[in-house]
């Protein structure tokens, strides 16, 4: 269930987290800002800087699991910007998983052998996975458009 708060900032603290290959081959770098609202821990993870300070007011949308917000969306009401975890992203790799599952169980499967029917069911679950993320997402901005 998608969680909305709007508030202060406080107590924030960020972190950057890069993982990858050698030779900065598929190197990621990671995000991480952690601060408090009306007294609720959020988490926002992204792959780019979080502009928001202490004493900003924000919207912030999520999941709440174990009392902390995990963050999809938010919105710097100081700062009049707004992000999100990208939910075009997840509905096209949903797409792009779901017709690789349909190629596979339908094209393939009938002329080869059982693993191309284990492959199609591997990617027709990461295709609702990411068809999932993506709505969880998308319900996080209408939320955060939706506070005043």
């Amino acid at each position: 269930m998608i969680e909305t708060k709007k508030g202060k900032v406080t107590d924030i603290q960020k972190h950057v987290d890069v993982s990858g290959g050698h030779s900065g081959i598929f190197v990621q770098t990671r995000h991480i800002t952690h601060f408090h609202l009306n007294h609720t821990p959020v988490i926002v993870m992204s792959q780019k800087p979080l502009l928001i300070q202490a004493g900003d007011t924000v919207v912030v949308s999520g999941t709440l699991d174990n009392g902390a917000l995990t963050a999809y969306a938010y919105k710097n009401i100081t700062t009049s910007f707004s992000e999100n975890l990208g939910y075009r992203k997840r509905f096209f790799a949903a797409v792009i998983f779901l017709f690789a599952g349909y190629y596979f169980w339908f094209i393939l499967a009938p002329d080869t052998s059982e693993t191309a029917k284990i492959v199609a069911l591997l990617f027709t679950g990461l295709g609702f996975y990411f068809l999932y993320r993506g709505r969880q997402i998308l319900k996080a901005v209408n939320h955060v458009v939706s506070t005043r």
